[in-house]
């Protein structure tokens, strides 16, 4: 049987994830089980799901729906019902599609020199989402090595139809006025 907060994976007790949980109990020799969002713990959508172009917001995991519902596709899933967002709206999402809520806070935007980086397109289009930048669509810049661009990620009003960039780090410029840059806070 496994403990709290670790579930059945493959006829195994595996952990829960960070901020996940699941009662004791479960059968390794059963089928395979999840551990849910503790309920009350700020959430968000996880960058690069799905979902994550509707908001970035955080909000509380309030209201486990006991129903199972079925989508387009006939296949059955458990939803959340989280909320509200900053703009008072509830949301169902599946579980997978969330993560614990990283805070406005953990970014910054820089308009001079440089900053520790964020590190994958998702990350940076949630950053951007998260300071308020005018697009937060990140596409690649395409670039290797650039000077006079930035590394990772950073605005480019120059670079139609999408102006929030990200570079791997190969990049060498600097952020500016020109090139905004959403860095991790230190």
């Amino acid at each position: 049987m496994c403990s709290v907060n670790e579930r059945v994976s493959g006829n195994e007790c595996v952990a829960c994830t960070v901020g996940k949980a699941n009662p004791a109990g479960n059968d390794a020799s059963g089928s395979d089980t999840t551990c849910q969002f503790d309920l009350g713990l700020r959430v968000q959508l996880r960058p690069g799901s799905r979902y994550d172009h509707e908001t970035c917001q955080c909000a509380d995991l309030t209201v486990e729906q006991t129903e199972e519902l079925i989508d387009t596709i006939g296949t059955t899933h458990k939803y959340v019902l989280i909320g509200p967002f900053g703009d008072g709206r509830k949301y169902q999402y599946q579980y997978e599609d969330l993560e614990t809520c990283t805070e406005a806070s953990a970014y910054i935007a820089v308009t001079s020199g440089s900053c520790s980086g964020i590190t994958s397109l998702a990350l940076c289009s949630n950053a951007a989402c998260k300071l308020g930048f005018a697009d937060f669509t990140a596409v690649s810049d395409n670039r290797n090595g650039a000077s006079n661009y930035p590394p990772y990620c950073y605005i480019d009003p120059l670079a139609p139809p999408s102006y929030l960039k990200f570079n791997d780090g190969t990049n060498t410029g600097t952020c500016s006025d020109d090139h905004k840059c959403a860095c991790k806070a230190q």
